[in-house]
């Protein structure tokens, strides 16, 4: 039969028009450069308008799945916003090599996107890249539309312009993920609130103030859910911090809350680099890890490795992390069981990847990999990055964070209890509100993700799990809604991160009778 759109039904059957049924992909290049606009940095990005519709959007192209990398990008990129005389062709070619070259541009996101020509049988699926220009190159940088582009331009990025508002199809989106995790400047709020921005205006590029001063400089950003760091500490973040902050420390930990997990990005990294083709490797990988799933997982996996064309790259992003977690893992790595929560597993001082901070895209190409039977639905990183920031809100901290432990068997009514108990704890000790706390709940993920299947429990662990140590890096305040069932999770795993990174920790306890838990379950 045809292919179904992953996503679900569109109201449109067959192929659209879209080139091929089932997947169909293309590749964007976002690329973005500071520009003086009166004495704001201003974040801009090169914007094209389409010949189809009008509407402004990245360039990119369709491309081949097995040809998609830096080459397609800069060749949809060339022809969208390349057109430059004969006389200033050295100069631009000479330019673009250097924007496009190995040591800049990093994924933004792989994977299903919203397109207004997808339909039931056929979709689009994407790789978006960031290049950012270097100022003497943004500068320079001459753009001449193409023939597959009626104009081109750079875009002032941010909420406040109309016409980065009104971006083609899910490309907003995509932009948005960039500035959710890596334009490291005061720029990036200048993109977001735009030059008039109170608290802006005072406070100079590059200038550099102590963690209580940023705090005041940015206080209306601060209330906008903004990072309150200054514009040197944020320089100073290693790349993807400002995402997650994960390292290879919480790694361990999340895999050893899904242990499965581990062996499958181990067997898929090995199996990538043996395999001929896509479908060889789909073929070893099902056979060896999933001999007795449903045919259809089969066809999970390829979809899945399809996403991470080409496999050189992720194999270089992810050879030295999980060569260090196989490493580490059979060394011992293990959370105490005995109710005690003071010595949880560290990473050697000595250890080359010891401070190293994961990427997002590293993350994202781990979870595929790790679930790389399951449906490409489940593992967008658009969709994801989404629901942790429902949870996230503003919980972030400029002082001690605190932590709210909730302990209770399921249907003991410890989401009632909980907003309860935050209050009071307000007004007893001064803690946060119940709105400037992070939940993290697995049945969250499982609800709003998972479609209430528990046969994807496990998915909704590793990211409920990730969820967690994300919140403590990014210091924010936590309510941890648990069973308290397990000691070596409760104390092992969640009370010892938390002490370890100096939280303030209370305890809410909610009991009940077996009879009345079961009766709120049935009802």
């Amino acid at each position: 039969g045809r292919p179904t759109n992953p996503r679900g039904r569109t109201g449109m059957s067959g192929r659209g028009k879209l080139g091929k049924w089932g997947p169909n992909h293309a590749g964007d290049a976002i690329v973005t450069r500071y520009h003086m606009k009166g004495n704001q940095q201003i974040l801009q990005m090169v914007a094209i308008k389409r010949r189809d519709t009008g509407e402004w959007a990245i360039p990119g192209g369709m491309t081949d799945p097995h040809e998609v990398g830096k080459e397609a990008l800069m060749r949809e990129f060339l022809e969208e916003a390349g057109a430059v005389g004969t006389e200033d062709r050295a100069r631009f070619d000479s330019m673009i090599q250097e924007l496009f070259s190995d040591t800049n541009g990093r994924v933004v996101y792989r994977g299903y996107v919203d397109d207004p020509r997808n339909t039931d049988n056929a979709w689009m699926e994407t790789i978006a890249m960031h290049f950012h220009c270097p100022d003497n190159l943004g500068q320079m940088l001459t753009l001449k539309a193409g023939d597959d582009a009626a104009a081109v331009k750079w875009l002032e990025v941010g909420d406040h312009n109309p016409e980065y508002r009104a971006l083609y199809a899910s490309h907003k989106a995509l932009v948005d993920l960039l500035l959710d995790s890596s334009i490291p400047s005061e720029s990036r709020l200048s993109a977001s609130f735009g030059p008039d921005t109170p608290g802006l205006a005072n406070h100079p590029p590059g200038q550099s103030s102590d963690l209580e001063n940023a705090c005041v400089v940015v206080s209306d950003l601060v209330r906008l859910n903004q990072l309150r760091w200054s514009t040197a500490a944020i320089f100073a973040l290693p790349l993807g911090h400002m995402e997650t902050g994960l390292t290879i420390q919480d790694l361990l930990d999340i895999w050893s809350v899904c242990p499965k997990e581990l062996n499958s990005v181990v067997q898929c990294l090995r199996h990538m680099r043996e395999g001929i083709d896509l479908s060889q490797t789909t073929s070893m990988l099902s056979k060896e890890l999933f001999r007795d799933a449903h045919l259809s997982n089969a066809g999970n996996v390829f979809e899945n490795l399809m996403s991470l064309l080409p496999f050189a790259d992720v194999e270089v992003s992810l050879g030295s992390p999980i060569g260090t977690c196989e490493r580490l893992s059979a060394a011992g790595w293990a959370h105490q069981s005995d109710g005690y929560a003071d010595n949880p597993p560290v990473v050697p001082r000595d250890d080359p990847l010891a401070d190293t901070v994961l990427s997002p895209s590293v993350l994202d190409d781990l979870r595929i990999l790790a679930f790389v039977d399951k449906p490409p639905a489940l593992l967008v990183p658009y969709q994801i990055h989404k629901l942790r920031g429902e949870v996230f809100l503003d919980s972030r901290c400029a002082c001690v964070p605190t932590a709210v432990i909730m302990v209770g068997p399921p249907g003991s009514g410890k989401t009632a209890v909980m907003h309860q108990g935050v209050e009071l704890l307000h007004h007893m000790y001064d803690g946060p509100r119940m709105e400037h706390y992070a939940c993290i709940d697995p049945d969250h993920w499982i609800s709003n993700l998972c479609d209430n299947n528990n046969e994807w429990r496990t998915v909704a662990n590793y990211l409920n799990h990730e969820s967690f140590l994300t919140a403590i890096a990014q210091r924010r305040h936590i309510v941890f809604d648990g069973t308290g069932k397990s000691i070596l999770n409760t104390c092992g795993r969640v009370i010892s991160r938390l002490k370890q990174a100096g939280y303030r920790i209370h305890f809410i306890i909610v009991l009940a009778t077996f009879k009345t838990c079961w009766q709120r379950i049935q009802d």
